[in-house]
């Protein structure tokens, strides 16, 4: 395999602003730097441009940018820790004082032996009262003290004299129990340089005292990748987290070390929102792909592309420590997939306002007694649920969202009534737990014969097919060349570039389809005919959609690129009668990724249930949809 990173290139995954320094690099300069590490073939414009302002305008990626030296240092500070005085304890409230949730390390906390769960009661004989009084006292100058009076956990008093000194905060990734005892929450700001190592002794250390791992990717932006790889390796072990691709189709992949043991066995969830990006998604997706935990929240940014860093280091005739950050590849997750443009859905598709509260509620030890809880199964992974906490007031509505968001390959048991569990269904559940008037399911209702329910309710529950607004999808009717592009841009995340331009004479631009079409159209998967219509309005044929996922496979998974790179061999198609000629190496790509095709009548027109179900299948196998872990 050939070595793709320059060895002094730093590799970043991270959700940056574009932003519009006073250049020392020169175009002349930049251009050939640009073409030897670019991901993608330099537009035409790139070299007409006279300014580097009109060079990284006509790249047109919102990674690739220059950086001035102060610029620069202000970018690599984004991922690194601070410093600051005190005793070194990350604290939470307590009706006692306050409550020790972690100790930082090399603090005096740490030197003087307190550890998590300790209650600190008062400091310099001043009863400590809230969070904030506490902060002020606590607080000082380096090298002053600050005597305070300890409740261990035993039940013991004891007080310490400790001298403040200067600390590092991991910014990076913070580490505290839940309020209610029963789960580690990691909240992970950014990939820094000692992120991995924060989360390593965050789970190392704390492991016995929860009973479900949170790690918190909301609003984060990325990082660097050896540190995204590594904290994904604390909950997966030893294995490949990355798969990186460059402009001239090499790979290089990242993995952590084949002996790397899991640091913990407890279910692990991450919370996800529409800001986690790059290398918050590389962590999440490496998690999935390796069934290692779950996600909640909403589907993440969509940055499945990875920057180098050109300094001085390389080029000293060059810079002068300013930067060039250049987009040089695309990554993929472990079975291959990428989240560029789509992003990674979450397990669980959750409003942002009740992201945080589903966690809690599923982070519930296993009862010994079933009366009072609902068991769920989920992607392989069990989960409890405490029905008081989940139906008081607080937790109500993210309860029922919870039960909405449900797939339907989730499972459920509750009390039989002898403190046992009993398998139940969805309606049960809603039914028993009183939740029928605010519950709002989102299956469709006229499914229920319909061999393919299963697969449409899936894509349904994650938002990713729509019916016609009275709970009904239609299956047996027909769908539209429009409507199937609506579904495969949804579906895939496909955005267009927001250009207003006409490229079909049939597609306006005031079309509710025009984004969706042309999104399919940038991106390569459409075309129109010969005399420049589209026929958006004409029903479409199985194997059109056929060859139209191929080529969204292509796109966005490793396996079906070098497939449609390599091509079949002749023999190959003959396997394929049913298809027209055009469409048979489409038919043969999808076949070897293990994507059933037998069921079909390729040059009949398509309806809306086989549209939905091939599109499952696709979101399946390339693992877009969370796979279930195996026993």
């Amino acid at each position: 395999m050939k070595r793709l990173f320059h060895r002094a290139a730093a590799m970043i995954l991270a959700l940056c602003v574009t932003i519009t320094p006073a250049y020392a690099l020169t175009v002349e300069q930049a251009i050939p730097l640009l073409e030897s590490r670019y991901v993608d073939k330099l537009p035409e414009a790139a070299y007409r441009a006279t300014t580097m302002d009109e060079l990284i305008e006509a790249i047109g990626d919102p990674y690739t940018s220059y950086l001035s030296g102060e610029e620069y240092e202000a970018f690599l500070a984004t991922f690194n820790d601070k410093q600051t005085v005190g005793i070194g304890v990350s604290i939470q409230a307590h009706d006692r004082g306050v409550l020790v949730s972690s100790v930082l390390e090399d603090t005096p906390a740490e030197d003087a032996g307190l550890v998590g769960g300790d209650v600190i009661l008062s400091a310099d004989g001043i009863a400590i009262i809230n969070l904030n009084h506490a902060s002020s006292l606590l607080a000082g100058e380096a090298g002053s003290s600050v005597t305070i009076v300890v409740l261990h956990a035993d039940g013991t008093e004891e007080e310490f004299t400790l001298i403040r000194r200067p600390f590092t905060v991991n910014t990076t990734a913070t580490f505290y129990i839940s309020e209610d005892g029963n789960a580690g929450v990691i909240r992970c700001t950014g990939f820094g340089d000692k992120t991995s190592n924060h989360i390593f002794y965050a789970v190392r250390d704390n492991d016995e005292l929860v009973d479900t791992w949170i790690v918190d990717v909301r609003n984060n932006p990325g990082g660097n990748v050896s540190t995204s790889a590594g904290s994904a390796g604390v909950f997966v072990g030893g294995a490949t987290m990355v798969y990186f691709r460059d402009g001239e189709g090499n790979y290089n992949y990242t993995f952590t070390h084949p002996n790397l043991e899991p640091k913990t066995e407890k279910n692990t969830i991450i919370l996800t929102n529409e800001f986690s990006a790059s290398g918050a998604e590389l962590f999440t997706a490496a998690l999935r792909d390796h069934t290692a935990g779950i996600a909640i929240g909403q589907r993440t940014h969509g940055k499945g592309v990875a920057q180098i860093i050109l300094t001085e280091d390389q080029y000293p005739d060059l810079f002068d420590n300013d930067a060039l950050k250049v987009t040089a590849y695309r990554f993929f997750s472990p079975v291959g997939t990428t989240h560029d443009q789509g992003g990674v859905l979450p397990t669980l598709l959750i409003s942002p306002l009740n992201t945080a509260a589903v966690a809690v509620l599923l982070s519930e030890p296993a009862p010994q007694n079933a009366a009072g809880y609902l068991n769920i199964n989920l992607a392989g992974f069990e989960f409890f649920v405490r029905l008081d906490i989940a139906l008081s007031p607080a937790y109500r509505s993210a309860f029922v969202e919870l039960l909405e968001a449900l797939p339907p390959s989730a499972r459920f048991w509750m009390d039989k009534g002898n403190g046992s569990f009993g398998e139940v269904t969805l309606e049960d559940v809603v039914s028993r737990t009183g939740v029928e008037q605010e519950f709002r399911s989102r299956f469709f209702s006229d499914l229920t014969a319909d061999d393919r329910k299963d697969a449409i309710n899936t894509l349904a529950a994650y938002g990713l097919v729509s019916g016609y607004g009275d709970g009904l999808f239609r299956p047996g009717s027909d769908i539209s060349r429009a409507e199937f592009c609506a579904m495969v841009a949804n579906a895939l995340g496909i955005r267009s570039t927001g250009s207003t331009e006409q490229i079909f004479y049939d597609v306006s631009p005031d079309a509710w389809y025009y984004n969706c079409v042309m999104a399919l159209h940038d991106q390569g998967y459409i075309s129109g005919y010969s005399d420049g219509g589209f026929y958006p309005n004409q029903r479409i044929k199985t194997e059109e959609i056929v060859s139209i996922l191929a080529k969204a496979a292509a796109w966005m998974n490793m396996h079906a690129y070098d497939l449609h790179q390599a091509g079949p061999d002749t023999d190959d198609l003959t396997a394929y009668p049913q298809f027209s000629k055009w469409a048979r190496e489409s038919a043969w790509l999808l076949d070897c990724m293990d994507i059933d095709l037998s069921d079909l009548t390729p040059t009949e027109y398509a309806t809306r249930a086989e549209a939905a179900n091939l599109m499952y299948r696709l979101l399946t196998v390339t693992n877009v949809i969370w796979p279930t872990r195996p026993d």
